[in-house]
């Protein structure tokens, strides 16, 4: 299996303390909390462009009257089924991203958000099948988005593929894929009821031969067979959602051994009903048993979450301690595709912002 270490330096396996797993009588109140979170500089590992654009641009293809917001934004609504929440991305991401200019004008909306939720490093997708349908040039798309990138946050931009993204028809445009400077790797997205498909390992593979990082959906939809494939077939060492591999000890065993990242999403995953609820979140086992994991939005603009969102809901709703929260936040930067002296001075500002709280 190939080292997926290419931007890393970092080379001990992240343990979180679980003797700070749980609150205690001593812990912050939610304000208290909430207040210092906001403070910190984070991360945000998992994020679908088409899935976060803003709601004014929502509402140049679909008019909506004042004051509608979607119905996945209330916070206990829970989608009804997979097929609903694809409807919903489907019926407007077919219309608002039709050309380059829209990636850089969503690009750029989601950046400025992204910075006043006090995220510092950011690595987001945009899907190629949106580019193969409406016919856009991959090598525009990427550069619409990148230049939309602000000199205060370092973002790290993903294509992700469909396990049937490969054909004659689309043979030039993945080769080209895999010149293009601004792109830092692939993904792979899609439904997880499929098997790794034989065009795969070696895409996967002559991907990081041309310096790319490759990361892969699994483990949320599909079951800890999918986590495995993923690791074993495409040689991934950054799973998205991945939690399911909890089913299977040895899926775990071998995330361990391999040292892989999870990059979770709770919020979506409980508005999914992939989850039963936050205090069960499946990715809580696994940090006991010493996977990595990082806390990230997936689709913002479907589920109407930040990225403090999602560490507050899990403070209030799952029973972890702020420490361990905390925890998880630096462990986005441990993960994150930075040098050495970038992961230490963002690593360094964390840790002094910490301990002047703790004063």
């Amino acid at each position: 299996m190939s080292d997926q270490k290419l931007y890393t330096s970092h080379n001990k396996a992240f343990v979180h303390d679980t003797n700070a797993l749980l609150h205690d009588s001593d812990d912050l109140d939610s304000t208290s909390f909430e207040a210092i979170l906001n403070s910190l500089p984070k991360t945000d590992m998992h994020l679908h462009i088409e899935g976060s654009i803003c709601l004014d641009e929502y509402a140049e293809v679909n008019p909506i009257s004042k004051g509608w917001e979607p119905n996945g934004w209330a916070p206990n609504y829970r989608y009804p089924s997979f097929a609903v929440f694809e409807e919903f991305i489907l019926g407007y991401a077919d219309k608002w991203f039709d050309r380059p200019e829209r990636y850089h004008q969503s690009a750029q909306s989601l950046f400025r958000r992204k910075i006043q939720e006090g995220v510092r490093y950011l690595e987001c997708s945009f899907a190629f099948i949106v580019c193969e349908q409406k016919e856009l040039p991959i090598d525009e798309v990427v550069d619409a988005i990148t230049s939309a990138i602000p000199s205060d946050l370092h973002v790290r931009l993903f294509c992700g593929l469909h396990h049937d993204s490969w054909s004659s028809k689309n043979k030039c445009a993945l080769e080209q894929l895999l010149e293009l400077k601004g792109l830092t790797g692939i993904d792979l997205h899609g439904p997880e009821r499929y098997p790794v498909g034989d065009w795969m390992p070696d895409y996967w593979q002559a991907a990081r031969q041309a310096g790319k990082f490759t990361k892969a959906h699994a483990g949320e939809l599909g079951g800890a067979w999918h986590v495995r494939e993923a690791v074993e077939k495409l040689g991934v060492r950054r799973i998205e959602h991945g939690f399911r591999a909890a089913e299977d000890a040895s899926v775990v065993d071998l995330l361990r051994s391999e040292d892989v990242v999870l990059d979770v999403c709770p919020i979506s995953n409980y508005k999914l009903k992939t989850v039963d609820s936050y205090k069960n979140h499946p990715f809580i086992e696994l940090c006991k048993q010493g996977i990595q994991v990082t806390i990230n939005t997936d689709d913002p603009f479907i589920f109407g979450n930040s990225i403090n969102d999602e560490f507050k809901v899990l403070y209030e709703q799952s029973g972890l301690s702020s420490d361990f929260i905390f925890q998880l936040v630096r462990s986005g930067f441990e993960a994150a595709l930075l040098t050495a002296s970038e992961r230490k001075g963002f690593t360094d500002e964390l840790d002094r912002a910490l301990e002047i709280i703790s004063r």
